[in-house]
């Protein structure tokens, strides 16, 4: 006797009489809701800031040792938020030492390449100057060697001339 196989369907099968189902309702935990009320509650502490009213009142409550030690702490802090709007303000206009520096770190960087570009223009010229130099001495030569020419043949090419001649005339060798 074969052991009763779990029978396994390749698709599955829906059942449209079985009731629609519903989703789980989740219940939010209690720690969940203590939590957030107390963050509501220091959220709410921290906004409300205390009224004139009530600052004044706190002031003539506290003696006066505790009023220089409150004014004190109170000119430090003013001090201190000067110093970083100060800061601030001096970033924004591109002021603070570090800016300065690498502005001038890049005006540097920026003329040391310019200067390497005049160098480079600079040989690029005196080399194409060299070269117009070079033609026209060969031009001047050249010229120089057609001007000859054409003034004072050369004897041998006085010669070929008038053997040329000769030939036209039938005087020349005959083959």
């Amino acid at each position: 006797m074969r052991p009763k196989v779990q029978e396994f369907r390749m698709y599955p099968t829906f059942d449209d009489t079985a009731k629609t189902p519903e989703a789980p309702i989740v219940q939010p935990s209690k720690v969940t809701q203590q939590h957030d009320k107390v963050s509501i509650n220091e959220v709410q502490q921290q906004d409300a800031s205390p009224s004139l009213a009530q600052v004044y009142r706190e002031e003539e409550l506290m003696s006066e040792e505790e009023l220089q030690r409150k004014q004190q702490q109170i000119e430090r802090e003013m001090c201190m938020y000067k110093e970083r709007f100060d800061h601030v303000a001096q970033a924004l206009a591109g002021e603070t030492p570090h800016q300065i520096e690498e502005r001038k770190k890049r005006e540097v960087e920026r003329l040391e390449r310019q200067g390497k570009r005049y160098e480079t223009v600079e040989t690029r010229l005196q080399h194409q100057i060299e070269r117009l130099e070079e033609r026209e001495e060969r031009r001047a030569r050249i010229q120089a060697r057609h001007h000859r020419a054409s003034r004072s043949p050369s004897p041998s090419s006085a010669y070929e001339g008038r053997d040329d001649s000769a030939e036209d005339n039938g005087c020349g060798k005959q083959e």
